[in-house]
């Protein structure tokens, strides 16, 4: 969770989607979906 927020924070506005997947970063959390909104819908 921590480092989910420190990279929202550190790639603002950067659509990440392919990273969180390689990652498995917000997998690990379950919040996909969400880490895709705030990334790359707006």
């Amino acid at each position: 969770m921590f480092l989910k927020v420190a990279i929202i924070i550190i790639l603002p506005g950067i659509c990440w989607i392919h990273f969180c997947i390689m990652d498995n970063l917000c997998l690990l959390v379950g919040h996909l979906e969400l880490c895709f909104y705030y990334n790359c819908v707006s």
